[in-house]
């Protein structure tokens, strides 16, 4: 049956009859089931006689089968074909015989044998194995194809170059570099900057001053982004006065430092005590037209906060409010840390409702939701300082926090991550309810259906000390988004309830 299929195929296209990629894979299919891969290479040579542009398209359409089939070898064997034919091999045709990098390699050293020393594949491979996290794939066949690679540029190379260093194969990296310019290829500053950042990245410090230093004598001259990843590790490691020096430098020698390089000194200052070097840089950045932004909030407010300046972590908070700037989810985790140290429990529920107020705090709690699968964790904690319990709405933050910043979080050796904020939402720890369905009540982001309004006065109701809750001004955010949303029969119902 097969036989007759094939025959039928070659028929349609001595008529002139068109055959889609449909066809094209039933064939495939049975002659696989049949006759195994060998049956497919045996198809291809009886379809020598097919139109080229149509023989061109069962051939590519054959290496990626086999290829999904498990069969490199018989797609190797129709490569092969192809190239005596002289037909044209795809870029997805490359990639299925890559998948596998030490087939891939093989693959080409076949292919030398049959005497195509200059065998060569699109460039494109290479970019594609590095953006789908395969670099070391590409790294190795660079490596062993060295006298057959396309021609690569400046930014193929670069790509791989970062992509190596950030998955911490910096070695491979500083080798890939030298085999590029033994190419003749100039590296750029961009390049540099990778490999120094992965060196710094892996604790080189000596090594990364060492490329560094060596940048002027290859007429590379460091860019700010240079410069900033030098000034980052150097604050981060204490190294304060090298890292002024590396700052000064760069404005002597006409680079514009941004406000992200401000920050990485400020924030350095700011956690060694520092405060009147920080604040000074602080207005150097605004007398340089720069702005501040939240990291510059955040690392001013953490100085004072470690010196138990409270008075003055508040004062640069309100001051910065009143310009437009707020701190990030960080920044107003040390006030509240610092607030709640000493007492203020008030201040402290009042700078909770403007953090859970906050966009990018917002955001990074919905990013909770996803990853832990709770329903609005914004509106769990909203519940939480309403109610006054301030210490417990800070622990669940802090669980937050160890989430996506796990430097940042003390060191108790209690569990902590997802788990235990699961652990925390559903339990009845903090007296919500007895179940799950308790805090399922808090639904959506400030958008309460008439029933779930119905069920969160009725379970709050059986709550002790509930006259705070029951003040309308702590529902106030609630009823606002029902009003601006036109939600107004379901506003009106939440207010009688809880007036009553």
């Amino acid at each position: 049956m097969v036989d007759m299929a094939i025959e039928l195929f070659i028929e349609l296209d001595d008529r002139g009859l068109p055959s889609d990629a449909g066809m094209h894979t039933v064939l495939l299919k049975a002659i696989v089931e049949e006759k195994g891969a060998a049956g497919v290479l045996d198809l291809i040579q009886r379809c020598d006689i097919l139109r080229p542009e149509l023989f061109d398209i069962l051939c590519n359409k054959s290496i990626s089968f086999l290829c999904k089939k498990g069969s490199p070898e018989t797609a190797c064997d129709v490569y092969v074909v192809m190239k005596r034919k002289g037909s044209v091999v795809t870029r997805k045709s490359y990639y299925s015989i890559l998948e596998d990098a030490n087939y891939a390699l093989r693959f080409f050293a076949k292919i030398r044998e049959c005497g195509w020393t200059t065998a060569t594949i699109p460039v494109t491979v290479f970019d594609n194995l590095t953006t789908n996290g395969r670099v070391l794939d590409a790294y190795k066949l660079i490596r062993d194809m060295e006298d057959n690679l396309p021609r690569m540029d400046v930014v193929d190379y670069s790509i791989m170059v970062d992509r190596l260093c950030k998955g911490s194969h910096i070695r491979k990296a500083l080798d890939l570099c030298e085999f590029a310019r033994k190419k003749g290829i100039t590296l750029s500053i961009v390049t540099y900057n990778s490999v120094i950042n992965g060196l710094c990245r892996q604790g080189c410090l000596v090594e990364a001053f060492r490329l560094f230093d060596s940048l002027q004598k290859i007429n590379v001259p460091p860019s700010e982004i240079t410069y900033a990843i030098l000034i980052d590790i150097l604050t981060k490691e204490g190294h304060l006065v090298d890292a002024r020096k590396l700052f000064e430098k760069m404005i002597v020698l006409g680079l514009k430092p941004s406000t992200r390089v401000y920050n990485l000194l400020i924030n350095g200052y700011c956690k060694m005590g520092q405060m009147q070097e920080g604040l000074k840089l602080l207005l150097d950045l605004e007398v340089k037209c720069l702005k501040p932004d939240e990291f510059t909030v955040s690392a001013v407010i953490n100085g004072f906060c470690r010196n138990g300046d409270m008075e003055a972590a508040l004062g640069s908070y309100f001051d910065f409010k009143r310009d437009g700037h707020l701190p990030d989810f960080l920044g107003f985790m040390y006030l509240l840390s610092g607030l709640c140290s000493k007492g203020r429990l008030e201040e402290s529920q009042s700078i909770l409702r403007e953090m859970l107020q906050t966009r990018s705090v917002i955001n990074l709690l919905n990013k909770v939701e996803i990853d832990v699968q709770t329903e609005s964790m914004e509106q769990f904690l909203f519940f939480l300082c309403e109610q006054g319990r301030i210490q417990e709405t800070i622990t669940v933050l802090n669980e937050v926090q160890s989430m996506f910043f796990p430097v940042e979080r003390w060191r108790t050796g209690a569990p902590s991550g997802p788990e235990k904020l699961k652990e925390i939402y559903d339990s009845k720890a903090f007296g919500i309810a007895a179940s799950k369905s308790s805090l399922s009540s808090y639904e959506t982001d400030m958008n309460i259906k008439s029933s779930d309004a119905e069920n969160t006065v009725k379970n709050y109701a059986e709550e002790e000390n509930r006259s705070q809750l029951c003040d309308f001004d702590s529902y106030f955010d609630h009823l606002a988004s029902l009003c601006t949303k036109g939600e107004l029969l379901e506003a009106n119902k939440l207010a009688k309830m809880l007036t009553c």
